[in-house]
């Protein structure tokens, strides 16, 4: 679970995730909401997360990179 600060001034949160090991494609998830839950990864699989903040005009702010490791069902270590 990824829980994120949110601003007035945010309008969206951009999710972007990998596999570290760049064997799958680009994953990625769009939420106004502060907290999201990623479905469907891969049991004790490293993934990279990029997560960035977007208001109505579409401007980007800076995004925030971390790696997590996944256990058993898929959810973060």
């Amino acid at each position: 679970m990824i829980t994120l600060y949110r601003p007035s001034s945010v309008f969206r949160y951009v999710i972007v995730y990998k596999d570290a090991s760049g064997m799958s494609g680009e994953m990625q998830e769009i939420t106004k909401q502060q907290t999201r839950l990623l479905r469907n990864l891969k049991t004790y699989t490293k993934y990279i997360i990029s997560v960035y903040a977007e208001n109505k005009r579409g401007e980007k702010g800076a995004s925030a990179v971390t790696e997590a490791t996944t256990k058993g069902g898929g959810t973060f270590i």
